[in-house]
């Protein structure tokens, strides 16, 4: 379908004719968030951009039943998550369309850990096996067999880390082929995530009841030998978290700051610790020289230098589950509640002021999905993962633009043709769009075409002129109709018009040929006439002309003139006009003379 508009500038109507179907660009994400709590140090922070408001493109339950799910991550546009029952399954679908399912593989056991990716490979563990799984096809690529592998692991350096849970070993092995390189055994259970800082491995274990847990700071390249140990008093420890040079971690209902470095000798400091807190706490996240955690009913932020409170955020009747790891990203704390009757999805100030912060947006998604998982925030996309695999995906802006193309080279006052064209919104579903341009020259136009728009796989068109001479970037980007919502610019379409041109040619005893320079400032001008032709035989001739104008005055005209020839029949009128640094104007214009008299 051709689309077409007018538009006016200076009282002149230009319009809007048909275009080839042009292609889009698509962003690439950068930070893909490939495993639990997003980084090696698990900070739960990601420097990607997080929705501003409550924009929802996705609100969908992926599948039949009630069936608790591990944490997701999404990698290469992939969201990958699986299910904790009897007859669990690994499942990945298209990210921006969740109902679209790419692959599945049943894991078969009910205790299994959240997957990790790495390149084209995903990890995940079970309470029989650490799997390897290809990452696009799904196929198995090796199996590590254990007890049970069902922490999450973690990929550094071309080598897995991940626990037996039953047999308290902690494991290295070949992230290529599932080769054992060193294990170290523990004297009590692994307890969430091995985390990697300055090339050191950090692990928790913890006794099934009474006693005191431990944290182990390892030398990854001297085969787990020990760097230090400290011991905290209560067996309820959660996945810890480090930055700047400080391993946060919850233990019961306290959090405690120890050195990352250690002293040397085996030992390390603890730098402060904050709490009793009325509940048990949840794992912590760091950022903005934060530490984020929650309880029951509460939402704490915690300064890292001294463990004072920064802000509290108490869930207006709702619960958090205490085992999840807040999400950080773009000044914002995002989360969903446990309440079974009325979930609700957050988005906090993650800064907040005088002991409180703000609601930027909440959503709720009724009952019966408790969330129990940490959000997922890729490229301003944020996805929520509730009971029976409830996932609500939240986006900040359209992350494609259109395309622009049209002629390189103009001339002042001629009609051009620009075409643009988007056949994707992404995150979007397909809906009617319009176009807005900026021509470069310090005109833009206003949405069009008006009121419904045109679909967004239809091309369009749009016919300009300039009035001055320069070189211009032209730029479109469309409005999705049904939200309001803008795509960035395009990139620019770059088209030089011309200083110099040819504005008529007359005939008479002679040709004569009227040359304007448009800039504004005087040009020497070089010119060359050829006058070829005479079709009826005896009445040939063959002339040409040149001469130079020095100079053409600014934003001035001048006529150049052929002498006065002889000849009879059509001929061929060739002209040629050129000044320095520029590239030259030619035209070719038939004619008829009759003896001396030249008609065009």
């Amino acid at each position: 379908m051709k689309n077409k508009v007018n538009t006016m500038k200076k009282g002149i109507i230009f319009v809007v004719a048909s275009l080839m179907m042009l292609s889009v660009i698509n962003v690439a994400s950068a930070t893909d968030w490939t495993m639990y709590g997003f980084d090696l140090a698990n900070t739960g922070f990601t420097p990607d951009d997080a929705p501003d408001e409550k924009r929802i493109f996705v609100e969908e339950k992926l599948l039949d039943g009630y069936d608790h799910s591990n944490d997701m991550v999404v990698a290469n546009g992939k969201l990958y998550f699986n299910t904790k029952s009897q007859t669990s399954t690994l499942y990945c679908v298209d990210a921006l369309n969740p109902t679209e399912e790419l692959w599945s593989q049943p894991i078969g056991i009910s205790y299994t850990s959240s997957p990790t990716i790495s390149g084209n490979k995903l990890y995940i563990g079970t309470s029989q096996y650490l799997y390897c799984f290809n990452a696009e096809t799904g196929n198995e690529i090796w199996t590590f067999d254990t007890q049970a592998a069902n922490t999450q692991a973690t990929v550094f350096n071309g080598n897995v880390y991940f626990f037996d849970y039953n047999d308290e070993v902690f494991y290295c092995a070949n992230a290529n082929t599932g080769q054992e390189l060193w294990s170290k055994q523990m004297n009590d259970r692994p307890r969430g995530r091995p985390v990697i800082y300055n090339d050191n491995v950090y692990i928790t274990e913890s006794p099934p009841y009474n006693g005191p847990s431990v944290i182990y700071c390892l030398d990854i390249n001297n085969e787990g030998a020990e760097i230090w140990t400290h011991a905290l008093p209560d067996e309820t420890v959660q996945s810890i978290a480090i930055d700047n040079d400080k391993v946060f971690v919850s233990n019961d209902k306290t959090v405690y700051c120890l050195d990352a470095i250690g002293n040397g000798d085996g030992t390390t400091d603890e730098i402060w610790n904050q709490g009793p807190f009325t509940y048990t706490l949840g794992p912590p996240s760091v950022a903005y020289g934060n530490v984020y955690v929650t309880n029951n009913y509460d939402v704490f932020c915690l300064d890292q230098d001294d463990g004072a409170e920064v802000w509290i955020f108490t869930c207006p009747n709702h619960r958090v589950d205490r085992d999840t790891k807040l999400t950080i990203a773009d000044d914002k704390v995002l989360f969903g509640t446990v309440q079974y009757t009325d979930v609700k999805l957050y988005a906090l100030d993650a800064h907040g002021d005088e002991g409180t912060t703000d609601v930027i947006w909440e959503h709720s998604i009724g009952s019966g999905y408790p969330l129990q998982t940490s959000a997922v925030v890729v490229d301003g996309l944020a996805w929520f993962m509730g009971r029976g695999a409830y996932l609500v995906g939240m986006f900040s802006s359209i992350t494609t633009v259109p395309t622009i193309d049209g002629v390189d080279e103009a001339k002042v006052n001629e009609i051009i043709t620009f075409e643009a064209m988007i056949d994707d919104i992404t995150p979007l579903p397909p809906g009617n769009v319009q176009y807005m341009f900026d021509f470069g020259d310090g005109v833009d136009t206003y949405w069009l075409p008006s009121e419904v728009g045109v679909t967004m796989d239809d091309p369009f068109e749009i016919d300009y002129q300039y009035d001055e001479p320069g070189n211009y970037q032209v730029k479109t980007k469309v409005r999705h109709v049904a939200s309001g919502l803008e795509s960035d610019w395009s990139e620019p379409h770059n088209i030089y018009v011309s200083f110099m041109d040819i504005v008529s040619v007359t005939g008479g005893f002679g040709v004569n040929i009227a040359v304007r320079n448009y800039g504004d400032l005087d040009k020497d001008v070089d010119w060359s006439v050829d006058l070829i032709g005479g079709s009826v035989p005896g009445f040939h001739f063959n002339k040409h002309y040149e001469g130079s104008v020095e100079p053409l005055k600014a934003n001035s005209t001048t006529i150049i003139s052929t002498p006065m020839m002889f000849g009879l029949g059509d001929f061929d009128i060739k002209l040629k006009v050129e000044y320095a640094g520029e590239p030259p104007i030619e035209e070719v214009i038939e004619g008829r003379i009759l003896f001396f008299y030249v008609m065009l």
